[in-house]
């Protein structure tokens, strides 16, 4: 399956009609993303973080943190929950104090320029 251009292949665009944002899975069948993300009718993630897409799916379900107020940065996150498990390998979500961390890795997607929607990866 593909990946996105810095080989995270958990890595999401998603389509929820709040415009495109990234996110990744962290389950075969949820990605995480923003809260503020979470538009109104159909949805879509997109696989791989750039075209050719390893895959598009369907959502069919979305959560907001219970501590989200738009317009907030505080709790800023959702999960999307997918029609179908997605073909690629989720990453884990790690839990407790971040001791030890070394290294960082921080992937995204949406416009490489404000006023070009064709520019989305």
């Amino acid at each position: 399956m593909g990946g996105s251009s810095n080989g995270e292949a958990a890595v999401v665009m998603i389509e929820l009609g709040a415009g495109p944002c990234s996110g990744v899975l962290v389950a075969p069948r949820v990605a995480l993303t923003a809260a503020h993300c979470l538009g109104a009718g159909a949805g879509e993630v997109r696989v791989g973080a750039s075209a050719p897409w390893a895959e598009t799916l369907p959502v069919i379900a979305r959560h907001a943190h219970r501590g989200y107020v738009a317009g907030e940065s505080a709790f800023d996150l959702a999960l999307v929950r997918l029609a179908a498990p997605a073909a690629v390998t989720p990453r884990p979500v790690r839990s407790g104090d971040a001791g030890g961390l070394a290294e960082v890795t921080v992937v995204g997607c949406g416009r490489q320029r404000v006023d070009d929607p064709a520019s989305v990866g």
